[in-house]
Order: structure tokens, then C-alpha cells, then sequence
């Protein structure tokens, strides 16, 4: 599940890849999240090696 503001360009499309997430900056779960399950849920680099930026961690 990916949410987005209804402003956001990806609002406006009928799916999202996760290669696409590597153009904008994505916000991190905050608590106490082992970072291996962190690294499941939002992987740090896409299927084509593309970097996803995280937001910090609070």
C-alpha cells in the first residue's frame, strides 16, 4: 500500500512501481522497528539499483 496525497502525482495513476519510488523522498515508520523488517517493507534500492530515500527515522 502506498499513501499519497491526492496532489501527488501519484494520486493521478492507477498503480505505482517500485522503481518509481526512487524520484521521490519516502517517510520512515518511527518506534521501535528492527531495520530488518523496515528493510522489507521499503527496500533501499529498487529492482533496477535505484536508491529510495527515507525520510529520518523519529
Amino acid at each position: 500500500m502506498l499513501a499519497v496525497s491526492t496532489r501527488h502525482p501519484f494520486a493521478k495513476r492507477p498503480s505505482v512501481r517500485v522503481d518509481d519510488l526512487a524520484g521521490d523522498k519516502v517517510l520512515s515508520l518511527s518506534g521501535p522497528v528492527p531495520d530488518y523488517w523496515l528493510d522489507h517493507l521499503l527496500p533501499r534500492t529498487t529492482p533496477a539499483d535505484r536508491l529510495i530515500e527515507r525520510g529520518e527515522r523519529r
